[in-house]
């Protein structure tokens, strides 16, 4: 097997450990059955059943939506920096919702590697470094239910 085969195996058992990572540290997370769909460096997917979320209105409950937003920004940050070296955090995250959700959601986030390395930079040297995300978190028929904006960091883990 060649170098370039096992870092690649390694990386896709890596995210697969972290992918059951994150959908089990936080029991809300856990008893919302939040699933991360895709993770890699850069990109991050997650959704979230409408059961057993559904609050007195038929709807999915907003904490349910915002742990969406939450926990997709915080599996972004995990899958593209070191946690050997930096912590995720979020610092403000504020959701605009369009319409009820009356379905299963997901959302996708993104950074650039150029974002992931400049970020990387600015921890080294600063201890901290930010960013701006934002995204929708769609339904079933990939209708946007609500938009999320998220104001992330990245900290360096003192030793």
């Amino acid at each position: 097997m060649s170098t370039d085969s096992t870092s690649a195996k390694d990386r896709s058992d890596n995210h697969h450990s972290l992918k059951s990572s994150i959908e089990q540290a936080i029991p809300f997370v856990e008893r919302a059955k939040l699933r991360v769909i895709h993770l890699e460096r850069g990109k991050a997917t997650c959704e979230i059943p409408l059961e057993p979320n559904k609050n007195h209105m038929g709807s999915m409950y907003a904490g349910a939506q915002f742990t969406l937003a939450d926990i997709t920004g915080g599996a972004l940050f995990l899958a593209s920096f070191d946690s050997e070296t930096t912590v995720p955090t979020l610092k403000n995250l504020t959701m605009e919702f369009v319409k009820p959700a009356t379905s299963d959601l997901h959302l996708s986030l993104q950074i650039s590697e150029q974002q992931i390395l400049d970020m990387t930079q600015q921890a080294q040297a600063k201890g901290k470094a930010h960013c701006e995300l934002e995204g929708q978190l769609c339904d079933r028929a990939s209708e946007v239910v609500a938009h999320m904006k998220g104001d992330f960091f990245i900290v360096a883990r003192t030793k």
